[in-house]
């Protein structure tokens, strides 16, 4: 069983890891090297999902957000997954495009919320196991002052 604060914020990285994602850019709208380098880099991006999910790095909720069809709301149905492999993009092709960044984003660090909304919540958890925490009375009423 994870430490509840895990279920909060960054995950820890292995020094592999760590090093494959140093060449990896996660802001295209930053990255002036233009599509081919990125398509070069991107093919680093199987690999380090590859390592994260052999060794059960990444949060189920964060997985099942991208896997899980119940995760997604909206007029489409089915899960983010479905809608890269609808597209025409299936496997680790997925893992390569560029919209695909987001989610490893979420993967690796969580939630992009202020600082102080992640601490109220992390103190949250750890007074509730994440289990109760999303169904108790507690979660929901913190849930809407936000």
């Amino acid at each position: 069983m994870r430490e509840p604060t895990s279920y909060v914020g960054a995950i820890d990285l292995t020094a592999r890891e760590e090093a494959i994602l140093d060449r990896i850019t996660l802001d295209l709208v930053t990255d002036t090297d233009g599509f081919e380098v990125y398509s070069l880099k991107a093919k680093l991006i199987p690999l380090l999902m590859d390592l994260l999910q052999k060794r059960n790095a990444i949060p189920k909720q964060r997985l099942d957000y991208f896997d899980d069809p119940q995760f997604r709301s909206g007029r489409i149905k089915g899960a983010h997954r479905n809608l890269f492999e609808r597209n025409g993009t299936v496997g680790v092709e997925i893992y390569q495009h560029p919209h695909f960044l987001k989610y490893l984003r979420y993967f690796l660090f969580g939630a992009d919320l202020p600082p102080d909304v992640l601490d109220r919540f992390k103190s949250l958890v750890i007074r509730h196991s994440p289990s109760a925490a999303a169904t108790s009375k507690t979660f929901r009423t913190w849930q809407r002052t936000l």
